[in-house]
């Protein structure tokens, strides 16, 4: 029974995430929320204080999870880099004329933020990409590269290297 309970939740939470992203309503409603509230938390208006934020616009704000974590599947599937910490880490999004940082922050708890502007000095991703679900431009390029990198890595294990020797030496060389 609970495992049943567990399992319909996995789905709606997925089925919940995909609508998100496979049309533009949600990115709709952002770039026009993000006119009159251009950085918010999604837990904001939970306590307290609602003026100026309608009840739609408060069950969307709690949308923005889902949202997230559609767009974090994207880039993992893609290889796209989020920017940050491991603690602290969002994506750039453009939809429109707009950039949104899209983000979560961990510490004893978690909140997703949203960040609004006109402009970007980080890389980022169009939406349109993430709703045709299009494959990034650089992922071929960076499968062949992480194929070069397994060649190397099977010819140190060749020569009696221990795997977790090679991972060591590459988390030393990138400070990881």
């Amino acid at each position: 029974m609970r495992m049943t309970k567990i399992m319909k939740s996995l789905e709606e939470s997925n089925k919940r995430k995909k609508e998100l992203i496979s049309n533009t309503n949600y990115m709709d409603w952002l770039y026009n929320f993000t006119e009159s509230h251009p950085s918010f938390i999604d837990n904001q208006w939970d306590y307290g204080v609602t003026e100026g934020v309608s009840c739609d616009d408060c069950e969307k704000v709690k949308l923005l999870t889902h949202f997230f974590t559609a767009i974090e599947e994207y880039c993992t599937l893609n290889m796209i880099a989020s920017n940050g910490t491991a603690r602290d880490f969002s994506y750039v999004i453009k939809y429109k004329d707009k950039y949104f940082e899209i983000g979560v922050c961990i510490g004893q708890g978690a909140f997703n933020y949203v960040v609004a502007s006109n402009k970007t000095e980080t890389e980022y991703i169009l939406f349109k990409n993430i709703m045709n679900n299009s494959k990034d431009a650089k992922l071929d390029i960076k499968i062949d590269k992480l194929a070069k990198i397994k060649v190397l890595t099977d010819e140190l294990k060749a020569l009696g290297m221990p795997g977790d020797a090679i991972i060591n030496m590459i988390k030393k060389i990138y400070n990881m």
